[in-house]
């Protein structure tokens, strides 16, 4: 299976020994939890996946998949708004998530390219 063929289905492995599959576009974001990745969907409560972040990130697709900080994951399509606090930016997710997810200062610029937008302030 090529990098192209991944965006059809990410195969989640959990700890019970399922694997689920799930449209990469019902996906909010991923987030590390100790040696697992919590995949976090429109449901109130996580999937638990026994793989590591890095290992779900190489089989989604780039974009919109961007990994904004060293534990987490997001899913471009689903950010609301960029929202800044400080000399920090963070990332609204769309509702019912509502999340706000933190860009790690060494991503944001490669968060402007992903978007297509400047970095620099007009």
């Amino acid at each position: 299976m090529t990098k192209t063929d991944t965006w059809r289905r990410l195969a989640v492995e959990t700890r019970g020994g399922t694997t689920l599959l799930f449209d990469p576009s019902q996906v909010f974001f991923l987030e590390t939890d100790g040696h697992d990745t919590l995949v976090r969907t429109a449901r109130k409560t996580p999937y638990r996946s026994t793989r590591r972040l890095a290992d779900l990130l190489t089989r989604l697709p780039s974009p919109p998949f961007f990994r904004c900080h060293e534990s987490f994951v997001v899913n471009l399509a689903r950010v609301r708004a960029i929202e800044t606090r400080g000399r920090d930016l963070r990332l609204r997710l769309d509702p019912p998530v509502n999340r706000l997810l933190p860009v790690a200062r060494g991503r944001v610029a490669a968060l402007h390219r992903a978007l297509g937008a400047s970095t620099s302030k007009e």
